[in-house]
């Protein structure tokens, strides 16, 4: 796991700082407000270590480079304590705010007021397979289903 690789890797393995950052971001990302104070102090053994890591790299190893997992540790130690102090207080009452089910949900979705004849639209969408695709142009294109619209159904 990666709080033992981190906790025991020697200060100049060549992939720790790769290891620190994504633990620490997936430690915030996880855990979240709930157990991380927003001042990070519970990780501030790992940043520290970070920051040591980080000087022993860059002079044994190479310069440190804006890779995603150094990027997204930077972003949340940088805004984490502000977006914590703002976001808290909605998760706070969200949580304590009774679970919706999804009949209820769509019930009440059911009750607002929909544009005229968006009803009737959705009710004659069919999608079906699209078994005209060919495989070999453009397959990063390609989508598993199309959607079939009679002209009457485009004049709303």
């Amino acid at each position: 796991d990666a709080k033992t690789y981190v906790d025991l890797a020697p200060i100049d393995d060549r992939i720790l700082r790769q290891v620190i950052w994504r633990y620490l971001s997936l430690f915030v990302a996880f855990k979240g407000s709930a157990l991380v104070d927003p001042d990070l102090r519970k990780l501030q053994s790992y940043v520290d270590r970070l920051k040591l890591v980080e000087r022993v790299s860059s002079v044994i190893w190479s310069p440190i480079i804006g890779t995603a997992a150094k990027l997204t540790w930077d972003v949340i130690n940088t805004t984490y304590k502000s977006a914590a102090e703002e976001w808290d207080p909605i998760f706070a009452q969200r949580s304590q705010e009774e679970p919706v089910s999804a009949s209820e949900r769509q019930g009440r979705a059911a009750e607002q007021d929909a544009p005229d004849g968006l009803e009737e639209l959705v009710e004659k969408l069919v999608l079906s397979p699209d078994h005209h695709v060919n495989p070999d142009e453009d397959s990063w294109r390609t989508h598993a289903f199309s959607l079939h619209l009679d002209e009457d159904m485009l004049e709303l």
